[in-house]
């Protein structure tokens, strides 16, 4: 598949109209070789249709860079032109993250969870925002990882669910049984009643292998208004 098949028609119109207008703004000639291929990536993880870049693998085989080279541009395309502010377009970029990686349970014990991170600017939009929350990630040294505790993860979806909004049709129905001592039969009339009854669940019983299950479920649903809004 060809670079140009990675677009859906309106997008390539898109991405070219802004690509003009970047040109006209900072003056492509004069731009440091480093900052123009900044800008390039920046252009097409905002344009290329959501979902057709799996993970950090896709990009460097489309690009044709080594992955060294891909964490430099992605860090400046962040840097020059993402600012991280708390907006409906940072969120939609999370959504899109978390459907493609759903969080994996790191530590039952402890009530920890991996979420993985295949863009620079997401990795330091998460970051910044729970610093913002009096908190921070567990910092290992997988760039490509954040170690989240479970209550700050459900704040990530509570975000979400403000900025960008869930469809939860999915949701409605009745999920799987897990593994715990009680089974969850419980259907939802919005995305706010799931995460509330994913909180009292989580004070009332211990971290079990049922948890991963439904962290898995919960966050799967966050791309479904994002496609939609994109389409």
């Amino acid at each position: 598949m060809s670079l140009k098949d990675h677009f859906q028609p309106k997008s390539k119109e898109r991405f070219f109209d802004e690509f003009i207008d970047m040109i006209e703004n900072y003056g492509f000639g004069s731009m440091l070789k480093s900052d123009q291929d900044a800008l390039l990536y920046h252009l097409l993880a905002k344009h290329i249709t959501p979902g057709v870049i799996k993970n950090r693998h896709s990009w460097v085989e489309m690009l044709r860079v080594k992955p060294s080279r891909l964490n430099g541009v992605q860090e400046l395309a962040s840097v020059k032109f993402n600012l991280v502010k708390d907006d409906s377009f940072n969120w939609l970029l999370v959504s899109r993250q978390l459907d493609g990686h759903p969080p994996e349970v790191q530590d039952l014990t402890s009530g920890k969870v991996i979420v993985y991170i295949d863009d620079a600017h997401i990795y330091r939009f998460l970051e910044w925002f729970l610093n913002e929350q009096g908190s921070s990630p567990e910092y290992v040294l997988n760039k490509t990882q954040l170690v989240l505790k479970y209550d700050l993860y459900l704040l990530i979806l509570e975000k979400i669910n403000d900025k960008v909004g869930l469809d939860v049709e999915k949701l409605k129905k009745k999920l799987k049984e897990d593994k715990s001592s009680k089974k969850i039969t419980k259907t939802y009339n919005s995305a706010g009643d799931l995460l509330k009854d994913v909180k009292e669940r989580m004070k009332e019983t211990t971290i079990k292998e049922g948890t991963k299950e439904l962290l898995a479920y919960a966050s799967t649903a966050v791309i479904t208004y994002a496609k939609k809004k994109l389409e």
